[in-house]
């Protein structure tokens, strides 16, 4: 059984993230018993929580941590590739989202704060192209972006929905 993904945010559909181990023969029925431990991330910047599924990308698995950084970690050794601190307490803190790119814009990581919305090059680096160096103000918002046709849909506790230009950054309605 393959694993349904959406190919805009590289999420499984319904959380099924245990699948991509079963399809891809790295757990079964017949060897679950004898797998060990890869290795186990340690961000070393805090204690708490994470509300947030991670995403993959291009063998990167990134991720906010208990100490408001966004991490990206390799995949295969467990190490930290790089490291962003944003503006504000709790990047990412209900999900990031993945986007391939397009003829107008690079691809791309878009996550919110409790200052706005960014968008993080696969380096862990801000995309000066988009917004105001990567960064666009908008109201307190918890949720991962939602892609669709080339538009950013973010939901804040203002309340509104905002509409946002996933090339420019620019809002187009709220």
């Amino acid at each position: 059984m393959g694993v349904v993904c959406d190919v805009a945010t590289r999420r499984p559909w319904g959380g099924e993230y245990a699948k991509v181990l079963w399809h891809n023969g790295i757990a079964s029925e017949l060897n679950v018993k004898d797998l060990e431990v890869a290795w186990i991330y340690k961000s070393g910047d805090g204690v708490g929580q994470i509300q947030s599924n991670p995403i993959i990308v291009d063998d990167k698995i990134i991720t906010p941590t208990p100490g408001h950084n966004i991490v990206a970690i390799d995949s295969k050794s467990g190490k930290e590739l790089w490291r962003f601190k944003s503006k504000s307490s709790f990047p990412a803190q209900r999900g990031l989202v993945y986007w391939e790119g397009n003829k107008l814009s690079k691809p791309g990581i878009f996550f919110s704060d409790h200052s706005g919305l960014y968008k993080l090059s696969v380096n862990g680096k801000l995309d000066y192209s988009f917004g105001d160096k990567g960064f666009i103000k908008t109201n307190l918002s918890k949720t991962a972006p939602l892609i669709i046709d080339n538009k950013l849909i973010i939901s804040t506790f203002a309340p509104s929905i905002d509409i946002i230009d996933i090339n420019s950054g620019k809002t187009l309605w709220k």
